[in-house]
């Protein structure tokens, strides 16, 4: 199963994915000295990519390779963890997440219609 559609809602459900994983280490790790939080590059990334593909009319073409969610050290000062941001932030993935879930499940009933439908 490929398509631009899904391709974008698979590496956001990845990015998420490990957005969420970040979030839960940084949670358990706030009382570690020494410890630098953790956080997810990736829109900026595919922001990139797609304006390098997007073609004359507007339309975007298919996704380059190479495009995936990055685990690296937080550039904050001092790096460390507020319990509370992280919580927020764990949150507010939850909901992406979420969202790509349904629209990834839109999609899915809508080729299901198509098809069924051309059946008749």
């Amino acid at each position: 199963m490929s398509g631009l559609t899904v391709d974008l809602i698979r590496l956001g459900l990845n990015a998420a994915s490990l957005r969420h994983q970040a979030a839960a280490s940084n949670i358990a790790n706030a009382a570690v000295p020494g410890y630098k939080r953790l956080s997810v590059s990736f829109e900026d990334q595919l922001a990139d990519q797609l304006s390098a593909v997007r073609q004359p009319d507007g339309l975007i073409g298919d996704l380059p390779a190479g495009v995936s969610p990055v685990l690296q050290e937080a550039a904050t000062a001092g790096g460390e963890v507020a319990l509370d941001v992280e919580v927020a932030n764990m949150s507010q993935n939850v909901l992406r997440y979420e969202t790509l879930v349904k629209g990834l499940s839109k999609h899915f009933s809508i080729l299901s219609t198509a098809i069924n439908e051309g059946k008749r």
